[in-house]
C-alpha cells in the first residue's frame, strides 16, 4: 500500500519491493503441510485436499496485483488533492 502511495505522489520506488518467501517450505520447515493453488481451477481441489488430510496445512493463493495499479495509483492519483490544494 505504501509503495502504491508513493507512486501516487510520483515518488521513486525505493525499499517497496519485496519477493515472497516460499511459504510451502516454510509451512513444512514448521512442522505444517503445505501447498499451492497455481490457478483458480487448482483451489478448491487444493482446499479439499487440505481438509481431507487435516492438521495444520497452509495453501499458497498467488494474487495478481496489476488492477490495484490502476485503481491505487492512475484513478487515485486524479482525486488526491495536489500540495498546493491542501
Amino acid at each position: 500500500m505504501i509503495r502504491w502511495k508513493q507512486a501516487v505522489e510520483k515518488f521513486v520506488d525505493f525499499g517497496m519491493t519485496f519477493n515472497s518467501p516460499d511459504f510451502v517450505s516454510y509451512a513444512q520447515a514448521c512442522g505444517a503441510q503445505g501447498s499451492r493453488a497455481e490457478a483458480t481451477e487448482d483451489l478448491v481441489p487444493v482446499l479439499q485436499s487440505a481438509f481431507e488430510r487435516g492438521g495444520v496445512h497452509v495453501v499458497v493463493v498467488p494474487v495478481d496485483y496489476s488492477e490495484n495499479t490502476r485503481v491505487l495509483v492512475d484513478q487515485l492519483h486524479y482525486r488526491v488533492p495536489a500540495p498546493s490544494e491542501v
